[in-house]
């Protein structure tokens, strides 16, 4: 039986609660979940939300989802469900889903800040961080472009919580460098899409820019960490 996710914790706990209604047979391998808006109202979370564990249990291989058709279990969920472990992999005191949301908050409002306050000057300077010269550190390369980002949107308390959190931030994107090239090429043109919205101080655009370029890390970095755990 489906109980409203406490609140403290909502991705872990409908997590946890879909798995062990995976466990339990609820629901079998091969059936199907109930959609993200009978799931959100059972749990009394945003679809949203239930959007986002999905997707890690996709990532895992617990669910799949068919476009028109909706989410099932799939015949090796159980057998997933144990291998990966999850709930330790995704979740803790400083999981990746509080992480995201930190920086879907901080990282997302100085987009919208930069686009609304870029000088030329700046903005040429963010234009040139597009390209790290030959040889540069990926990983140091992009923080340095999220860094700019924060230094033009000029709100010193929004600088210093981003500061605060930057240790958590720091090793979550050391992972960037484990990520296929091709993945690293589309952060790249994330960049640039975000630097376009700066350039044409569109701040609601820069900020949606960067909410997609946040989502995609979230996932790839996910990925990694599942995929690293079945080694």
């Amino acid at each position: 039986m489906i109980k409203p996710a406490n609140r403290a914790s909502l991705h872990d706990n409908v997590l946890a609660q879909l798995i062990d209604g995976i466990k339990n047979g609820q629901w079998k391998p091969g059936e199907r979940l109930p959609g993200e808006m009978v799931l959100a109202q059972q749990f009394q979370v945003s679809r949203n939300c239930i959007r986002e564990v999905l997707k890690a249990m996709a990532l895992a291989n617990i669910v799949k989802a068919y476009p028109g058709s909706g989410t099932f279990i799939t015949e090796d969920a159980l057998q997933n469900i144990e291998g990966p472990q999850l709930a330790s992999t995704a979740f803790g005191s400083n999981s990746l889903w509080e992480l995201k949301e930190m920086r879907d908050l901080l990282e997302g409002h100085a987009a919208y800040l930069a686009a609304k306050r870029a000088t030329p000057e700046q903005i040429k300077q963010l234009h040139d961080a597009l390209e790290p010269s030959p040889g540069a550190d990926i990983t140091e390369a992009h923080q340095n472009f999220h860094r700019m980002l924060m230094d033009i949107a000029g709100n010193q308390l929004l600088s210093k919580i981003f500061t605060s959190v930057k240790t958590e931030l720091n090793s979550l994107r050391k992972k960037y460098g484990l990520l296929p090239k091709e993945i690293l090429t589309t952060y790249s043109r994330e960049h640039s899409e975000i630097y376009e919205m700066v350039k044409d101080h569109r701040p609601e655009a820069a900020r949606a820019a960067m909410l997609k370029h946040i989502d995609a890390a979230w996932t790839d970095t996910l990925y990694e960490d599942l995929k690293g755990s079945r080694q």
